[in-house]
This record gives C-alpha cells, structure tokens and sequence, in this order.
C-alpha cells in the first residue's frame, strides 16, 4: 500500500449496504419458512371462535324466529339478530382466510421478487466494498518511487476528463528503455531487434548499448528538441523504443527523463 484515501464515507456506504442485505436474507428466510407456530395456532384460535360465534348467533337468530311467530317479539328483534349473524358470518370467513393464508405455503412469484431483491442487495454490497477497497492504493509493480506529488491531508481531484491527478510516480528500474524519434526518410531502414547504442553527455564517448524493442506505426511531428538551432522542426518522426543492456557498473547513474543521443550503427545515422 502506497497511499490511503479518507474512508470513512465509503465505510458508511458499506455498512449501509450491508444492513440492507441483512434485511433482504431475513425477509427471504422469513418468506420460505413460512410462518410461526405461534401464528399458525392463534389463526386456528381464532378461526374456532369465530366459529363458535356463528353458532351461537345462529342459535340466536332462531330463537328469536320462534318468538317472533308467537307473538312474544317484534319483527325488528329477529332483523337484529339476522344482522348479527351476518357479521359474526363475515367475521368468520375472515378468521378462516387469514389462517389459510398463514398456513399456506409462499407463492413462486413472491419468493422470486424475494430472491431478487436479495440478488441487488448484493450487488450494492459488494459495490460498496469495492469503492472501500479503492480507497488504498498499491503500487501496481514492484518498482521505485520517483516522486510524490501529494502530502498528507491533501485533496485528490479530477480533471475535467475525469483523471485524477497523480499521487506517486512509480517506475520499474531494473529495466531502462529509450524512446527515440526516426526521421521519416530513415524509416525503412529501422527493423526490430535492430543494434543500437546512445551516448550520454554526462559520460563523453561511452556507449551504452541496446536493442530495437518497438515501432511506432503510426508517423508524427518531431517532439524532442535538440541545441542545434539549424534544427529542422516540421518534420515527420517515427517513435522507436530501444531496451538498454544492464549497466553493471555502480559509476553509471542512468537516471529516468535523461536525454541522451541514438545511434543505429547499421542505418548509420544518428
């Protein structure tokens, strides 16, 4: 790990995320288990009361009737209690419903709308870790670190193509590579794993040499500049990168960025 951004939003957004999923397997479980006992005998309680209220309305309804034809009651006595027994009758389909519903097993539909649901809990889960997971960055390769562009405490922002700016720069040294820009009138005379070496102010005539490793395929305009004030500026480049041998001498300090001059002996032209 090479750098840590503040995480304590993201760690929000994971804790959120995982409360929601928490909640979606509960209610999966909950769905396929069906109810509990405990409901399931207070349905059949009250189906049963119910019941035995229908009854007793019934009884009563009757007995009213019989009144009614001897004369002992008004005709609104035995309405009352036809009323009532219509209700206890709808209470009771009621009951009965209701316990059918709980002692029924869960419909296909509502445990796939279930899984679902479960399923984007999920997936904004593991989302939501994987921002967590960004906020530390490691070193891609094993390599060296040649700058650091930010300090402690300060705001990484992006640009307004969307990259962020720099936090280190990184490079693999145990490999030094040259890139290089072919004149285009010299083009056809550059093949990969051609022969080539570069001298280097700092070390007067020495060589330091390398292998042709790729060519650009694509023409360009000239971007390295020389001293030569005669120098030509509108020409076409090809972009050649050249491998250097291993410098085992501990005298050499090849830095990264240095500018140095090519040769390709067998074109023979720097």
């Amino acid at each position: 790990p090479l750098a840590r951004l503040d995480p304590r939003d993201y760690r929000a957004q994971v804790d959120s995320a995982e409360a929601l999923l928490r909640q979606k397997e509960a209610e999966l479980q909950r769905l396929q288990n069906g109810s509990r006992e405990q409901e399931r005998r207070e349905a059949r309680a009250l189906a049963r009361e119910a019941e035995a209220i229908v009854q007793n309305m019934r009884t009563e309804r009757d007995r009213r009737a019989g009144l009614f034809r001897s004369g002992d009651i008004a005709r609104e006595e035995v309405e009352r209690a036809e009323r009532q027994l219509e209700v206890a009758q709808a209470r009771f389909d009621a009951a009965t419903e209701r316990q059918r519903l709980i002692e029924a097993a869960p419909r296909d539909e509502d445990v796939a709308r279930a899984q679902a649901e479960l399923a984007l809990a999920e997936a904004r889960a593991a989302s939501t870790r994987l921002l967590l997971d960004k906020t530390v960055l490691h070193a891609p390769i094993d390599g060296v670190i040649l700058r650091r562009h930010l300090r402690v405490g300060e705001v990484v922002a992006a640009s307004q193509t969307g990259a962020l700016q720099p936090i280190y720069t990184l490079a693999d040294l145990s490999r030094l590579r040259v890139r290089a820009e072919i004149d285009e009138l010299d083009v056809g005379r550059v093949d990969l794993d051609d022969p080539a070496y570069v001298t280097i102010d700092a070390y007067g005539e020495r060589r330091f040499p390398g292998r042709v490793v790729r060519l650009g395929q694509l023409l360009g305009r000239k971007t390295l500049r020389s001293d030569n004030p005669a120098e030509k500026t509108d020409t076409k480049i090809l972009e050649v990168l050249i491998d250097l041998d291993p410098v085992n001498d501990l005298s050499v300090r090849l830095l990264v960025g240095l500018r140095v001059q090519v040769f390709l002996p067998e074109s023979s032209a720097p």
